[in-house]
């Protein structure tokens, strides 16, 4: 049994603090906004008034934040309680940069940090399942492996630079993003050439099984969850247009504009698939 610390209780470090508890670990969580803390704190988690209070005897600290600029603000505010021994983890969608910034200012200041973000949604995080992505120096990986592996159905060492994983993280979140946009305007054109939602994705699913499945998402997106905020999936486009600012860019700026307009008709905190979706619907 171990102490841990979950900085974020959105969805994701909502599951992952539930997922710890049912493990038989002790659990303290803090949030910007504390009422987010009350469904863990009824299964036995423990709430903290600020990060370095709730930081303070714990072994890990899993950071589940919204963008770098929050996971630099937490770190520096939970400073003053983090034990010299203490893992942070970073599971937030980051900037490689960035990361390998932080890595490198942490490590000179004796702080030990790792990037592992995760392609889950909330179920997946409360039953332990989907993929983790690490990277990093290998005796690091290895003192983390067990902890982790609890955590999800699959961990990925993806390569030993600290931004590794993170580069692998913006990837995936586009093409996903990609096919989705893709997708949407798939079913636009066939609906306009009298084909049916079923019609399309039974074609598609000839051609390209993933952006069947994509597409899938975006025809049912009313009657899915918000597993992936829009607001949240912008934000990992502008990561992708920020890490290949140096070269030119031909479907990204575009599929970042639409996301952002519909950001401003006030559509953010719905899932991201509401961008793509036919305008009749």
């Amino acid at each position: 049994m171990a102490q841990i610390a979950v900085l974020g209780t959105g969805l994701l470090g909502t599951g992952f603090a539930v997922r710890a508890l049912a493990n038989g670990h002790q659990v303290r969580v803090w949030n910007r906004t504390p009422a987010k803390c009350a469904s863990i704190v009824a299964e036995g988690g423990v709430q903290g008034e600020t990060p370095a209070d709730t930081v303070a005897g714990c072994e890990r600290v899993h950071l589940v934040l919204s963008a770098d600029d929050a996971v630099d603000s937490v770190i520096e505010a939970m400073k003053p309680g983090l034990d010299p021994d203490a893992w942070i983890v970073d599971h937030s969608t980051n900037l490689p940069e960035r990361v390998a910034m932080r890595c490198a200012r942490l490590r000179l200041e004796g702080i030990q940090y790792i990037h592992a973000p995760v392609f889950m949604g909330p179920s997946h995080s409360r039953e332990g399942s989907g993929q983790m992505l690490i990277s990093g120096p290998e005796t690091s990986i290895g003192v983390l492996r067990p902890a982790l592996e609890e955590m999800t159905g699959t961990l990925s060492v993806i390569g030993p630079r600290d931004e590794d994983a993170a580069v692998h993280k913006i990837l995936g979140n586009g093409l996903i993003i990609g096919l989705s946009a893709l997708g949407g305007d798939l079913l636009k054109a066939a609906r306009a050439s009298g084909f049916r939602d079923e019609q399309t994705l039974a074609a598609l699913r000839l051609f390209s099984p993933m952006t069947s499945r994509m597409a899938a998402r975006v025809a049912g997106h009313h009657t899915s969850e918000t597993t992936f905020r829009l607001d949240m999936a912008s934000k990992d486009i502008g990561l992708l247009l920020r890490a290949g600012a140096a070269s030119p860019l031909s479907v990204l700026p575009g599929l970042g504009e639409s996301m952002d307009a519909h950001i401003r008709a006030g559509c953010g905190r719905e899932n991201y698939t509401v961008a793509f979706a036919s305008e009749t619907d």
